[in-house]
């Protein structure tokens, strides 16, 4: 398996959290799937509130 964060649903959970959709708009089913998903909005997240000094 490839590393986690160049999955493209890692990717797209990323892409998601900056086109400012929720959490729970993850659109896949499968645990590992939304797992991923779920990771890459997180992340994002978590990179905007230190920019913004959250």
């Amino acid at each position: 398996m490839p590393e986690p964060d160049k999955t493209k649903e890692y990717k797209q959970g990323r892409q998601a959290r900056l086109d400012r959709k929720e959490l729970d708009s993850c659109p896949y089913g499968s645990k590992i799937h939304k797992t991923l998903w779920k990771a890459g909005w997180n992340d994002t997240d978590k990179e905007i509130n230190k920019r913004m000094g959250c």
